[in-house]
């Protein structure tokens, strides 16, 4: 229809990591632990509103993405977040959330943190996918998306056939 574009520009890396919009000072913090094997995720900072647009680095009422991590990546993710945590943001921008309604506020990290640390927890204690599942299903019953927490209990217990 005529709300398509026509000229659509490629992104392009930014030049700098610091910069000002509407003179505002706006900070990107990359190379960050998130919800990959790598260090590949970032926020964007703008102390002025104390504000951190984290996108993939928190969910809100949300199962978190979990396939792509392991144990150790998990770890570092949590202590990125309470990093981000004692900075004290008023906003909090989830990259994930089940209704955009929702607060956007810091809550989002502590409830990330501690859906990492219970699927862990959960995932130590299962010995299958569906277990976990039903672990995690049972902690967090009202949470959206469960089909990533499908995914990501697979990734945990590869090549166990469930009963």
């Amino acid at each position: 229809g005529g709300d398509v574009p026509t000229n659509v520009p490629a992104p392009m890396p930014l030049p700098t990591r610091r910069f000002t919009v509407d003179g505002h000072a706006v900070e990107i913090v990359g190379d960050l632990q998130g919800d990959a094997l790598a260090p590949t995720n970032s926020y964007v900072w703008v102390p002025s509103l104390s504000a951190a647009v984290v996108g993939d680095l928190a969910y809100d009422h949300a199962h978190v993405w979990l396939a792509e991590s392991d144990t150790a990546t998990r770890a570092a993710w949590q202590t990125v977040l309470r990093r981000l945590e004692k900075t004290k943001p008023r906003v909090v921008v989830a990259g994930h959330k089940l209704a955009p309604e929702l607060p956007n506020d810091a809550a989002t990290l502590a409830f990330t943190i501690r859906y990492i640390g219970d699927f862990e927890t959960a995932r130590a204690r299962a010995t299958t996918a569906d277990e976990l599942v039903a672990t995690m299903q049972q902690k967090y019953p009202d949470l959206g998306f469960r089909n990533i927490l499908t995914v990501a209990a697979q990734a945990a217990f590869p090549g166990v056939l469930q009963p």
